[in-house]
């Protein structure tokens, strides 16, 4: 197996871990060792996958802030936003906010309802990874 393609699984697999899909970590990489912004052909010429699943994961990669979506005459081109602190940050706050919190919350009134005092263990590790990603949200970059 080449670098490229084994840069490439690195890729898919750390966009796996954030939440991403496979064909999105897939697109991502390929979009982001290219030197020149492609066209959503050549994307799909690269990966192997359909027109329609590109189109999918492009919007889904610009939503995300990872690419660039730009017009040339009569094509759409896209490139990677080389610096990916902002992506990262971005999804600690989401898991944080969507995930964390919510689950403290609901530990806390269960905590309250049913009485159970080795709840509060669980509640204070949580509290933790809560201050470790507010930390890293708020005061990083």
């Amino acid at each position: 197996m080449e670098i490229k393609e084994k840069i490439i699984q690195d890729i898919v697999r750390m966009s796996n871990f954030l939440g991403m899909s496979e064909g999105s970590g897939m697109v991502f990489a390929t979009i982001l060792l290219s030197k020149d912004p492609l066209t959503m052909k050549e994307i799909k010429e690269r990966t192997g996958y359909s027109i329609s699943s590109v189109s999918i994961y492009l919007n889904q990669l610009v939503r995300k802030n990872l690419i660039i979506k730009t017009k040339n005459i009569r094509t759409h081109l896209y490139m990677a936003k080389k610096d990916f602190a902002d992506f990262y940050i971005s999804t600690l706050k989401e898991i944080l906010f969507r995930d964390i919190k919510p689950l403290k919350e609901k530990l806390e009134e269960y905590k309250n309802k049913e009485r159970e005092k080795y709840i509060e263990e669980i509640i204070s590790k949580i509290e933790t990874l809560e201050k470790l990603l507010e930390k890293e949200v708020y005061h990083s970059v």
